[in-house]
This record gives structure tokens, sequence and C-alpha cells, in this order.
């Protein structure tokens, strides 16, 4: 679109989306920025139910995980729940 005011000619800015890197299980991730946890764990697929997650060497709470903004630099940790046992 290029929008004309008076004898100039713009374009709009280019939109780009910002992106940040985060250590999630000790590998490094490129994610859009201030990214929720509860997204996080969502573009994992990950099941809520299943899971207990760490942030920066905190646990935080399942309540908590949609209002949790990821930051550049943070480190996840997440633990799975595997059923089973011996008989």
């Amino acid at each position: 679109m290029i929008v004309q005011r008076g004898c100039q000619t713009t374009r709009p800015k280019p939109f780009f989306f910002k992106h940040m890197k985060i250590t999630v299980n000790g590998a490094a991730k490129e994610l859009p920025d201030a990214l929720p946890l509860a997204a996080l764990l969502e573009m994992l697929a990950l099941e809520p139910g299943r899971v207990a997650v760490e942030l920066n060497r905190r646990i935080v709470r399942k309540a908590d995980w949609p209002s949790t903004v990821l930051r550049p630099d943070d480190s996840v940790e997440v633990v799975t729940f595997v059923g089973g046992g011996s008989h």
C-alpha cells in the first residue's frame, strides 16, 4: 500500500515480529517476544496436567502459566510425569 501525502509518497514500514532466545530443557530456542508460558507449553504440545515447570530455577504454579511472560535469556525446565511402575 502506498500513501500519498501532499507531494510525498511514503510506503508503510514493514512489520517484523520480534524474537527472543530462551533455553528450554537445555536447548536454545528462538520464540516470539513476550510469549506467555502457557503458549510455550502449547507450542511444545505438552499436556498441562502431566507437566511441572521451572522458570529460572523457580517452580511456576499452573494457575500462573497464562500470566507468566517469558523474557529473553530465560531458562525453562519442563518435567513430564510418566505413569507406570512395577507389578
